[in-house]
């Protein structure tokens, strides 16, 4: 079977969760009649990998316990489909770094087994649904996703119930509540003890754009943090994120909800987003944070990685060079999205804009739009 022709793992998003994380989803949020054999699927397939979290528990559990994380974890933040899929990607080759890879993400509970590592490989798509961009079992995924599995309580249980996506969000996301902000503390620390453990003590290189509204929680457990900050036109932004909606909920969902609702969402967690970052950065020590933008990033990748390593001083960049002009090479034949519906992006965003922060850097690019990609200069709050 050729690879274009693999057929997609049945709503991949949820099978590694164990019974428990499970069954609580579904005393949660409920499902349609319509997504029954999806629920039957996942509820069998929970049951049938129990001995292998087992095994992975009593094998793993103590030393993942007893396992300190680096004091200086790497956070790539940015809203989503602002390009920090692509700085991931490119950051996970230097081998400092450990990282949550893309099958911890699905099997967060026995992703070490290579039974599971065999059948996931052999059903996987050989590229991500939202933009064409390879992936494999070992590439570096955003550990938000592992957290659907590891604990149930992550933002990403906005797409599981997308009916409730602003709740979730505000929940899991914003970490309103502080009784969900501990169970989704408990987790997340799990989660990245286990990845040490797994890298063998390394530095984590972690991206996850839900991170982008939650500096002062990162900052009380990691104080000495490194934050890559990596923007985009809002524009593209917007209509990007309405793809990624449309090809990636499909593999968390057990309801539907209204496309126009959900636009109007997506929205309304850009803004969240950017206003809780823009009034937290300031807590992030002097030489701990830097901002990228997209475009420039793009035109001239390599000096911009070697920018990184200069001021956030992750080492010497000379000494990875090669590494990363061996992965730019890799990908060098990957076409981006194309983007036609000008007008109505600019109509759509504008008409359902209400902050301030948005509506500046929407004045940035108005009339752009066409020759975007020969920018010389972007801010990223206002002009």
């Amino acid at each position: 079977m050729q690879p274009e022709d693999k057929p997609d793992l049945p709503f991949v998003s949820m099978l590694g969760c164990t019974n428990a994380v499970w069954i609580g989803y579904l005393r949660r949020y409920g499902f349609q009649w319509k997504y029954l054999p999806r629920v039957l699927i996942v509820t069998l397939t929970t049951l049938l990998l129990s001995p292998l979290r087992a095994y992975e528990h009593l094998k793993f559990g103590q030393g993942i316990r007893k396992t300190a994380i680096h004091d200086s974890p790497v956070f790539i933040i940015g809203h989503w489909r602002s390009g920090t899929s692509l700085l991931h990607n490119a950051l996970s080759v230097d081998p400092q770094f450990g990282y949550v890879s893309y099958l911890q993400g699905l099997f967060p509970h026995c992703f070490r087994n290579s039974i599971i590592a065999s059948i996931t490989r052999a059903f996987m798509p050989p590229t991500r649904p939202m933009d064409n961009m390879e992936i494999g079992t070992d590439s570096p995924q955003e550990e938000e996703l592992a957290l659907i599995s590891q604990s149930g309580h992550s933002a990403y249980n906005m797409w599981i119930s997308p009916d409730r996506q602003l709740e979730c969000w505000r929940n899991y996301g914003l970490l309103d509540d502080p009784a969900v902000k501990r169970l989704w503390s408990d987790g997340y620390m799990q989660l990245l003890r286990t990845a040490t453990h797994h890298h063998a003590g390394k530095r984590l290189l972690l991206k996850n754009p839900a991170n982008t509204a939650r500096i002062p929680y990162l900052l009380e457990k990691f104080p000495n943090a490194k934050f890559i900050y990596i923007y985009r036109n809002p524009y593209r932004v917007y209509e990007s994120t309405i793809k990624l909606h449309r090809n990636v909920i499909r593999y968390f969902q057990l309801k539907d909800a209204d496309p126009g609702e959900r636009d109007g969402n997506i929205i309304s967690i850009y803004r969240d987003m950017l206003d809780l970052y823009d009034s937290s950065r300031s807590l992030i020590p002097a030489g701990n944070l830097l901002e990228i933008r997209y475009e420039d990033f793009v035109e001239d990748k390599l000096s911009g990685l070697e920018r990184v390593y200069a001021e956030l001083e992750l080492g010497e960049f000379a000494e990875v060079e090669k590494k990363f002009v061996e992965f730019f090479k890799g990908i060098e034949n990957y076409v981006p999205n194309s983007f036609a519906r000008e007008d109505k992006i600019v109509d759509d965003v504008e008409r359902r804009v209400r902050s301030i922060r948005i509506r500046e850097t929407i004045k940035c690019y108005r009339g752009s739009f066409r020759w975007l990609d020969h920018m010389q200069s972007f801010l990223a709050f206002a002009c």
